[in-house]
């Protein structure tokens, strides 16, 4: 993947020092650390570009009765993304 260039993204996909784009509406961040509740939702704690910690709970897409986030990754080393086809 080139500098710059997102890739759609699985829950499974997120994992420390990941830049991700699509949690907050202005800016890429950067994983903390990402933990499962069951098998279709994670906890997931961010850093801004500013330095400020986040958390936000990302459920699966296609669940129901919550809302889902799109998110890409950007700028990641490729050992750190499974295939995604």
């Amino acid at each position: 993947m080139s500098s710059g260039e997102a890739m759609a993204a699985r829950l499974e996909d997120l994992k420390p020092h990941a830049l991700v784009r699509g949690i907050l509406p202005d800016a890429p961040v950067t994983v903390v650390s990402v933990q499962w509740f069951g098998f279709h939702a994670v906890e997931l704690t961010y850093k801004d570009p500013a330095g400020r910690l986040g958390d936000v709970l990302l459920l699966e897409q296609g669940r129901r009765g919550a809302s889902t986030a799109h998110f890409d990754l950007v700028n990641c080393h490729p050992c750190l993304v499974s295939c995604l086809l």
